[in-house]
């Protein structure tokens, strides 16, 4: 256990799971990415223009914990005004690009699709599609509007 505690990209890891954390469970962060890189780049120069240990190693810990909230802040599509739930109505139509083809199940197709316009704009984020089974061999789907919903949480606990 001591030699963990002296090993130094412990600390590292620690403190950016810990901003993982806090911007995944706590959403504290949400500017946008201008203001993002702003501050990364002034923490980044504080870093190395100050020689006194304490506060180098008081950045670093800053440093490491803001590295961790960007990693989620950037990773996630709800965060750009791009996003396709920011743009759809109650008659809007969307272009999906499908990009995974999951396990059929015994009632339905099931797909992972990549939603790259709604309305004829530009528009980000993957959806659940899923397409009911019929006696068709092949399906052309070229445009339909449909509805967005949630997908619910596992009925299953474990």
């Amino acid at each position: 256990m001591k030699k963990l505690l002296r090993y130094l990209p412990f600390y590292f890891t620690v403190c950016l799971i810990l901003g993982i954390c806090l911007q995944y469970y706590l959403k504290i962060w949400k500017i946008d990415s201008i203001n993002l890189i702003c501050i990364f780049l002034l923490l980044l120069g504080f870093l190395f223009a100050f020689r006194n240990k304490i506060i180098h190693t008081v950045n670093t810990v800053f440093l490491f914990v803001f590295l961790g909230i960007c990693t989620v802040y950037f990773t996630n599509d709800k965060n750009y005004e791009a996003y396709y739930q920011h743009k759809i109505t109650n008659n809007s139509s969307a272009v999906l690009t499908i990009s995974k083809v999951l396990k059929e199940s015994v009632y339905s197709y099931k797909y992972v699709a990549q939603v790259s316009q709604v309305d004829g704009v530009f528009s980000r984020g993957n959806v659940l599609l899923s397409l009911e089974k019929d006696s068709l061999k092949r399906r052309l789907l070229l445009m339909t509007p449909f509805c967005y919903l949630q997908i619910s949480s596992p009925l299953n606990p474990l």
